[in-house]
This record gives structure tokens, sequence and C-alpha cells, in this order.
């Protein structure tokens, strides 16, 4: 058996923590699930055998949220390019008009 913790995006109440877990537990292989609110994290443990974290997502997905494994590199990444990008605009784009001819 393995655990994962998934980050779940778009939950507003307990009825979107219980539409997801509901959706995670009908997934071949899952032996449990909890969904927590305030958190927004899915505990779940599942047999790998049976059973992949993509599998346990795209459900998630299916139910109309986002879901990620928790600690995703992928998705650090990119918000750290953006934020890059967003620092170096500031920078570049606010420069620009400060560069005067005399």
């Amino acid at each position: 058996m393995q655990k994962v913790s998934i980050v779940i995006t778009g939950m507003t109440c307990a009825s979107c923590a219980r539409i997801n877990e509901t959706a995670i537990l009908e997934v071949e292989g899952v032996k449990s699930a909890n969904v927590n609110i305030a958190t927004d994290k899915a505990f779940v443990e599942f047999d790998e055998k049976k059973t992949d974290v993509k599998k346990i997502i795209s459900a998630i997905e299916k139910m109309g949220y986002g879901g990620r494994l928790e600690g995703d590199d992928r998705f650090k990444k990119e918000m750290n390019k953006s934020r890059y990008k967003f620092l170096g605009s500031l920078i570049f784009g606010s420069s620009s008009g400060a560069i005067r001819e005399y």
C-alpha cells in the first residue's frame, strides 16, 4: 500500500470535500481517502498494483476540481518561472521610462 497527499484546488465547502472523497474512493485500488477542506488536501492510501496517482487525480478532475501531488516539483518550477518573469517585467518595464535624453 502506498500513501500520498494530494492538493485539491477549487473546493469551497464541505460538500466539495465529500464529492472528491467519494470520487477518489470509487477508483479501483483505493483503500481509504480523507479529504480535508481546511487544508485543501486529500490523504489517500491505495494499492499501487491496481492504480496510480494519475488515475486518482483524474477522478478529482472529472468532478471539476484541480489536483496535484503535494510537493510536485513541476508545479513549483512553473510558479517560480512565473514569479521571475513578473519581477523582471516590473524591473525592466518601470526603468524604461526613467531613461531620458537631455
